[in-house]
């Protein structure tokens, strides 16, 4: 469907004035411009950012302000149970992309199991489609990698057609997972991670361990590497002191190189953390924009104003980790 947006503009000089509408996060595309009144047709289903410029005479308005476009999970295939989920992350059916869309039904508690690429073929597990948890948790497991290099993640990659939204995860990476670019939810991004909560507890500081060439791993709470899209998450990291080898996003972004342009894209990311933006290493540069971090937040002292969050998917309150709602 559509929806219809009109703006309301005070012009008590009779200037002149020239609308234009825009999508910030591309979920959709407006019907026409220039006119006080416009149609929004949603491509995909997501939070996006309406953006209204107005030139008035000489003077620039401009507004923005959230959006949601919610999904019709006909066709879907639902996860709820633990069974369901580790029988998905493991990917008994071997198939290299994952190409349904998943969605949870209800919280789901791994009871410590261990999430390792050694449980699923090699190459395999790469999410194509999209994953949403519709407010939901995935708790209490244990992210992996493995001796030779592969690391670890609930996903083995999100692909530039995947998403993960709307999931909280509450996890621990110890010293199991001090692999080359290991994540919560995956070593490798490029889609999109949206409206997400991350609890990670790292009980091991990855710059203790270095190879036989003396490098050092890195491993986040997020992903490891990233040529994907962040936006709108939540991220608290436990046990950080002294730990900069630990990021609270991504451990090593891709592009950048050769003065081309970055299309890692972080937004609305808000984390108790400061080890941010990843390392510079040799197939990319750090997050080159960092304007859309908030780091080093007291979650019991913050107040509602500091985040940014769409408030039909997410509880803030003053002095308290925003949280996401269930959705129905």
């Amino acid at each position: 469907g559509t929806a219809l947006f009109k703006a309301n503009l005070y012009n008590p000089n009779n200037f002149t004035v020239k609308y234009e509408w825009s999508s910030k996060y591309g979920k959709g595309t407006f019907l026409g411009n220039g006119k006080e009144q416009q149609q929004y047709r949603p491509f995909y289903a997501g939070t996006d950012v309406i953006v209204l410029d107005a030139y008035v005479g000489p003077y620039h308005l401009k507004e923005e302000f959230n959006f949601l476009v919610k999904s019709d999970y006909t066709g879907w295939t639902a996860i709820s149970t633990a069974e369901e989920l580790i029988d998905l992350v493991t990917n008994v059916k071997g198939a290299n992309h994952l190409t349904e869309n998943y969605y949870l039904t209800n919280d789901i508690d791994l009871n410590g199991y261990v999430i390792s690429p050694s449980k699923r073929k090699a190459g395999t597990n790469n999410l194509a489609s999209t994953f949403d948890g519709r407010g939901h948790k995935i708790s209490n497991f244990i992210v992996e990698g493995n001796a030779g290099g592969t690391n670890g993640g609930l996903f083995a990659g999100i692909s530039r057609t995947g998403a993960v939204r709307n999931l909280s995860l509450v996890c621990e990476i110890g010293e199991g997972g001090s692999g080359w670019g290991t994540g919560t939810i995956s070593p490798n991004n490029d889609g999109v991670i949206e409206n997400c909560y991350f609890e990670v507890n790292h009980s091991f500081d990855t710059g203790k361990k270095a190879d036989e060439n003396g490098y050092v791993p890195f491993c986040a709470a997020v992903t490891g590497m990233t040529d994907g899209k962040t936006r709108d998450v939540v991220v608290n990291v436990l046990d950080t002191e002294g730990k900069a080898t630990i990021y609270a996003d991504h451990a090593y972004p891709t592009g950048g190189q050769n003065g081309t342009a970055q299309s890692a894209k972080v937004e609305n990311f808000y984390t108790n953390h400061t080890a941010i933006g990843g390392q510079s290493w040799d197939w990319g540069y750090a997050i080159l924009d960092q304007s859309g971090y908030t780091t080093g937040i007291d979650f019991a002292t913050a107040k509602k104003e500091t985040y940014n969050l769409n408030s039909l998917l997410w509880a803030i309150n003053d002095g308290e980790i925003p949280t996401l709602i269930v959705q129905e």
